[in-house]
């Protein structure tokens, strides 16, 4: 995985997903609120460091299922480089990171 600038540095993430069931929807959901505002109805904007991302991708991919999306894009200008983010047919333990 590639890290990020600063692996202990909070930044501001916009995530967003897709995931087909009521029950994931809502857990991911309840997941999310936990780590900043609700922006749309799938879409938050959380503050979280690389470590906590990792998690939050873990914890939100174990809801997912064939076709489900969680992307997560980097809100400020010194870190657009990556980003992290996964569906069900690939999620890895710590999601994925596209340069």
């Amino acid at each position: 995985m590639t890290p990020i600038a600063n692996p202990t540095e909070r930044n501001s993430w916009t995530v967003t997903f897709d995931v087909s069931s009521d029950s994931g929807r809502r857990a991911v959901n309840r997941l999310l609120a936990g780590y900043g505002p609700r922006v749309l109805f799938t879409v938050y904007e959380i503050s979280a460091d690389a470590a906590e991302l990792d998690e939050i991708v873990r914890r939100a991919s174990e809801h997912l299922r064939p076709g489900d999306h969680l992307l997560a894009l980097p809100n400020c200008p010194r870190c657009r480089a990556a980003h992290r983010g996964g569906t069900a047919e690939r999620v890895s333990p710590l999601g994925w990171v596209v340069p």
